[in-house]
């Protein structure tokens, strides 16, 4: 549990200075890899089943196993790993890389203060989750690229990308909404909208799973007679509640008329100004649809898997709705108050459900040997 504290506290005091320091990202990036990369196979609910399908995997002469209810770009992916190394520490080396590397590309692309938005990748405990499931952290990893081209409306990049993560994990396909989205200005008109639909969805949500699940492979219909389908999880609660928080401070901050005025880079430039502000009103859609999605996971928690890739953008939405205060004492102020409820939060639930991601305490590679 220290060990991630401890990266917490730095990233918290570092992004006081909030100096744009690429040789710095890059070295708490290499941190971030390293600790995915050498853990212990102990480490992570997921885990151990993950490493079962790698050697299972590494023995067949085939590139993919029908009996598995893993995707096929993701044992494709374990089956070309298997091919050049016996070892499964090298299915967690690869993917820390590939999954860190997209993390850092997304946040030095979108964040006005990547330490703070590091700092929350670890507090909203998003790398929790990478240390243990390893096929959907690629599929949201892709996606956070994924989204980089749809700003720059590279919509085809977009497309590909998305279908891509799909491979991973198929619970990616609920990110082609944020093509939509991403035309949606944050107003009343698009707040009622999505709104409408989260209460079409949780009110008629047993019929639409049913429909849903009927047009998947067959080894999706497991999500309903396992403990993923489970309701009224206290987890499914607090995510529900948290982003709904953050639009709260988006409220009171103001944020959404504010951001097309402060941070901008190449003021003068009015095409680099509306791309600025758009993304902003993007990612405000993210919390809400993110909100809307965590509330519907209250009936089942299957849906809390697709929550992750709206929720992931909490971590760029955030730490920008912070560097949007003009007056530098208020920053600060608002910038300790988020990280003490963050701390606080991430401590609780490491004492108190260290079960949910299994990541404490942490162990690397050579305790397993």
């Amino acid at each position: 549990m220290w060990l991630y504290l401890s990266l917490m506290m730095i990233l918290a005091f570092t992004s006081l200075q909030n100096k744009n320091s690429k040789k710095q990202c890059a070295l708490f990036l290499c941190v971030f890899t390293i600790i995915m990369g050498f853990k212990s196979i102990n480490v992570g609910n997921d885990t151990p089943s993950y490493v079962e399908l790698y050697n299972r995997l590494h023995n067949m002469s085939s590139f993919t196993d029908p009996s598995s209810r893993f995707e096929v770009g993701y044992q494709i992916y374990n089956k070309i790993i298997g091919m050049i190394w016996d070892d499964y520490q090298a299915l967690f080396i690869i993917t820390a890389i590939i999954c860190i590397g997209c993390i850092g590309y997304g946040i030095m692309n979108l964040s006005q203060n990547w330490q703070y938005s590091l700092f929350l990748f670890i507090g909203l405990r998003f790398y929790y989750f990478f240390l243990s499931g390893i096929r959907q952290s690629m599929a949201v990893s892709i996606i956070i690229v994924a989204y980089v081209f749809l700003k720059r409306r590279k919509n085809i990049l977009f497309i590909m990308l998305v279908l891509l993560a799909m491979t991973f994990h198929f619970s990616a396909v609920i990110f082609f909404f944020a093509l939509p989205l991403s035309y949606m200005k944050f107003d009343s008109k698009s707040i009622i909208k999505v709104l409408f639909g989260v209460i079409v969805v949780y009110v008629f949500f047993g019929p639409l799973l049913s429909l849903v699940l009927s047009h998947l492979p067959s080894y999706y219909s497991h999500y309903m007679l396992t403990e993923a389908s489970s309701a009224n999880n206290l987890s499914d609660f607090i995510h529900a509640i948290i982003p709904c928080l953050f639009l709260l401070l988006a409220y009171i901050l103001n944020y959404n008329s504010v951001i097309d005025e402060s941070h901008i880079p190449n003021q003068n430039q009015t095409k680099e100004l509306l791309v600025y502000h758009r993304d902003g009103e993007v990612q405000l859609m993210f919390l809400l649809v993110a909100a809307g999605l965590s509330l519907v996971s209250t009936r089942a928690s299957i849906i809390d898997r697709m929550v992750q890739y709206y929720w992931i953008f909490s971590i760029i939405s955030v730490s920008n709705m912070i560097s949007s205060i003009k007056n530098q004492r208020n920053r600060v102020e608002w910038l300790l108050l988020i990280t003490f409820c963050v701390i606080v939060y991430n401590v609780a639930l490491l004492l108190l459900r260290p079960e949910w991601n299994a990541i404490v305490p942490y162990e690397l590679f050579w305790s397993d040997r």
